[in-house]
């Protein structure tokens, strides 16, 4: 009696051993599981944070794209209104006067206005207010620069907003050579004299 009894003690034991090793061997095997899903959730992340950094690195460099093409097409739409606007000066020459006498020259004086429709003449057009303030070409005819000056300021008045960007005295080819030649002429002359020890020559 007492070894039947000592006996289903041993195989009680043993069966409670047997359940408790599956049991410790199953919940390793649950904890291996976990470990390696936590170990996959983090390397997830991380392609995400990777990704998501990735992306805001194209998108600032998307925008920088964007901000350098606007840039660049400002930069071609001033270059191409400064092209405009000096051909539209370099094709244009206006010439104030005809009546001229025997010793008047001819001037190109170069006059521009900031917003020649705002303070001059509404019903201009857009060109025009581009030309203006790019600078337009008048010829003039004058004795010289400041009578020439005068002439053009009586018809284009600095009190409305007209500027003079420049002067210059545009010389017929005929008397651009009979300079030249009378140049020529006065250098072979002093040449001439200083030869022959002559330094005082005007």
């Amino acid at each position: 009696m007492a070894l039947e009894l000592l006996i289903s003690m041993v195989v009680i034991g043993a069966v409670i051993v047997t359940a408790l090793i599956h049991a410790a061997i199953r919940i390793q095997e649950v904890q291996i599981y976990i470990h390696r899903s936590l170990a996959r959730k983090k390397a997830q992340l991380e392609r995400l944070r990777l990704i998501v950094r990735k992306l805001m690195e194209l998108e600032k460099q998307l925008q920088e794209s964007r901000r350098r093409r606007d840039t660049v097409k400002a930069e071609y739409e001033v270059l191409k209104d400064k092209l405009r606007q000096r051909l539209m000066v370099d094709r244009r020459l206006y010439v104030l006067d005809d009546r001229r006498t025997r010793d008047d020259r001819s001037w190109i004086v170069v006059m521009s206005h900031p917003n020649f429709i705002a303070s001059v003449n509404s019903r201009a057009s857009p060109q025009a207010n581009v030309a203006w303030r790019c600078g337009r070409r008048f010829l003039i005819w004058a004795l010289d620069e400041s009578k020439a000056l005068e002439k053009l300021e009586y018809r284009l008045p600095l009190d409305y907003g007209f500027k003079v960007v420049s002067v210059t005295e545009k010389l017929d080819p005929r008397e651009a050579g009979e300079k030249k030649v009378r140049r020529d002429h006065r250098n072979e002359l002093q040449d001439l004299l200083a030869r022959h020890e002559v330094k005082d020559v005007k």
